[in-house]
């Protein structure tokens, strides 16, 4: 379900799925996926992404904060936030 918030979160790695959609890996297996309100143009040659957030809490209400070469900072909305869990094979 969308709506979770990262808690005490820490970016281990990140990639961009396109340009409304961040998978981001908190500690060593937490992998969420991010999910923005519109388009993020400079999401794909980001060459860093954070959370705008004051406090160790960030949920629909903080920005992606995604630094590129090509315009500095853009400031991208949160709209959900997905926490990814293994899928065993069958």
């Amino acid at each position: 379900p969308g709506d979770q918030r990262l808690l005490n979160y820490t970016i281990n790695s990140w990639a961009s799925v396109d340009d409304t959609h961040l998978i981001i890996r908190s500690r060593v297996d937490d992998e969420y996926l991010v999910e923005l309100m519109g388009p993020c143009i400079n999401l794909s040659s980001a060459i860093f992404v954070g959370f705008s957030s004051p406090t160790s809490r960030v949920d629909s209400f903080s920005e992606v904060l995604v630094d590129s070469p090509d315009i500095g900072r853009e400031r991208c909305n949160i709209k959900e936030i997905y926490r990814l869990e293994d899928v065993a094979p069958d």
